[in-house]
């Protein structure tokens, strides 16, 4: 190639060149500014649609149901939590209050018993509790039931033993109570 021809096509590159800097210039410059200060206000009243309003209003109630109906149903849900607590508690202290006591065969036959009556009403305690959940009916009084018949299966329990195990009984009765309410 000669030089003239070189030079010739390295002018129309550089102008080419130009022409599309000076266009995307142009592009940039032309993009719109965000509003500068306070929005505009228009003169004048607004005009109320009925049926929005009405759509407002209906709205803006279902959305408080909304928000009592999940409030009530975090208190049902710690209620609910609390009672399978009480119920897991109270499934596991017959095994622990009897840790480290020697039964005789006679002792481990009565204590099965009591655990066995106990478990049945422990179960129709928990029964009772799961039917009134799905009707959306905490009952407050469940905890309150598992604890009295923790008590009265605590009270069999000790009485079937022998005086040296009701001592260790108490002990672990202790330990126990204050690991689990």
């Amino acid at each position: 190639m000669t030089t003239s021809r070189l030079t010739l096509t390295a002018l129309r590159s550089t102008l080419l060149g130009a022409l599309l800097i000076g266009f995307a210039t142009m592009a940039f410059a032309q993009k719109t500014k965000p509003p500068v200060g306070p929005p505009v206000t228009t003169q004048g009243t607004m005009k109320s649609y009925p049926k929005a309003d009405k759509g407002q209003d209906v709205a803006a109630s279902k959305r408080a149901d909304a928000r009592d109906d999940k409030a009530v149903q975090v208190t049902d849900k710690l209620q609910n939590k609390e009672q399978r607590t009480a119920l897991k508690a109270a499934r596991g202290e017959p095994k622990a209050l009897l840790n480290g006591i020697k039964l005789t065969p006679a002792e481990k036959n009565a204590q099965k018993a009591i655990a066995k009556r106990h478990s049945d009403e422990f179960n129709e305690i928990e029964k009772q509790a799961r039917v009134g959940e799905k009707a959306g009916q905490v009952d407050p009084s469940v905890a309150a039931r598992v604890q009295d018949l923790r008590r009265h299966q605590r009270e069999e329990m000790r009485s079937a033993l022998t005086p040296a195990a009701q001592a260790r009984f108490d002990r672990n009765a202790t330990e126990f109570g204050t690991k689990n309410p």
